[in-house]
């Protein structure tokens, strides 16, 4: 008998909903007693148990289960690895129809994919991006099975302790569902009080994360209704490109001045300006700084050298005398240092 079974067969009240227990959170409790330990899994070195879904492999629980939901973690923006571009947005997941989710090297995240069952929801998220945020839903169409780019040495996911015969990682296959109405972003999740126990936040690291029911529908809900003010308003404005007007006010008065404006106001001979000049920024102000200190440095050391040559028989005449040669190239640096300004500025 299945963990699952002898927790149902205990009490009826269990199932019933009793002392406020709902299905769902008695079928996540029976996944968890019926864990088996990870050494059974190639690679996995205790890292945590054992996708207990495995265990429970009976058709007739399979087909009882309460569907599960999830978040899968994408990047939008390209990223080379090895040659690769890893990047997939929601773009090309809507283009493809379906996909297989391999690469995954992170073994709760792992454990996470291999738990999910066909018909399982899960949420499209955009992250390693200037506003991160869930863009959309997709279905898990297949179920866990061993990602081949672990066995390849020239896949960017390769890892040499994956085989064929013994399998570390796998994949599930997914297909695109729905664009939300709006980018959910990350600190609209954060910020909401509802969500502060997703595993998004408790472990951000995971690029496959698990969602109760109500954090998934609470999300979707919030794509419906507009964005919150504070929310936007915190958000980074783009950038305009080079060349273009920053606002459009700015675009309004480029629009305004045509060639002729421009023609006539060139013939004109430049009038001064009382406005003060814009202040450069301190990286800038700090390399301009530096590069007129080693220009004047190279102008003071050809300087010294030229005043060394001049001053070189009496050094020679000195050392021929026995004086030591320390005490003369100091007493040459001093008399450098005596001379005036204008007669440094001569040999330099």
């Amino acid at each position: 008998m299945s963990a699952c079974s002898a927790q149902a067969g205990g009490s009826g009240a269990l199932w019933s909903g009793g002392r406020g227990t709902t299905l769902r959170s008695i079928a996540r409790g029976s996944r968890q007693l019926a864990t088996v330990h990870a050494a059974q899994l190639p690679g996995a070195r205790g890292r945590g148990p054992f996708p207990s879904h495995l265990a429970l492999s009976s058709p007739a629980f399979a087909s009882s289960m309460p569907g599960r939901f999830w978040l899968f973690k994408s990047e939008p923006e390209p990223r080379i690895v090895k040659g690769v571009d890893v990047s997939y947005g929601i773009d090309k997941l809507q283009a493809d129809g379906e996909a297989d989710w391999d690469g995954v090297r992170n073994y709760q995240a792992r454990n996470n994919m291999m738990a999910m069952s066909k018909g399982d929801m899960a949420l499209y998220y955009h992250s390693n991006t200037k506003v991160p945020g869930v863009v959309g839903t997709c279905e898990v169409v297949r179920e866990s099975y061993p990602d081949e780019t672990a066995f390849d040495p020239e896949d960017p996911h390769f890892d040499p302790k994956s085989s064929e015969d013994k399998p570390r990682w796998f994949k599930v296959d997914i297909a695109y569902r729905s664009r939300t109405p709006r980018k959910v972003s990350l600190a609209e999740l954060k910020a909401d009080p509802a969500l502060q126990q997703m595993q998004l936040f408790t472990r951000a690291r995971l690029s496959v994360c698990e969602l109760t029911e109500e954090e998934y529908n609470h999300v979707l809900s919030l794509a419906e209704t507009p964005e919150p003010e504070a929310i936007a308003a915190a958000r980074p404005k783009p950038r305009a490109p080079k060349g273009e007007p920053k606002s459009a006010a700015a675009a309004a008065a480029a629009a305004s001045t045509g060639p002729a404006v421009s023609a006539a106001a060139a013939a004109r001979p430049a009038a001064t300006s009382s406005a003060p000049k814009p202040r450069l920024s301190k990286q800038a102000s700090a390399k301009r700084g530096s590069a007129a200190a080693a220009r004047t440095t190279k102008s003071r050391a050809a300087g010294f050298a030229a005043f060394a040559a001049a001053e070189r028989p009496a050094v020679e005449a000195a050392l021929g005398q026995g004086a030591n040669a320390r005490s003369v190239s100091k007493e040459l640096a001093a008399r450098w240092e005596a001379l005036p300004d204008a007669e440094r500025a001569k040999l330099s």
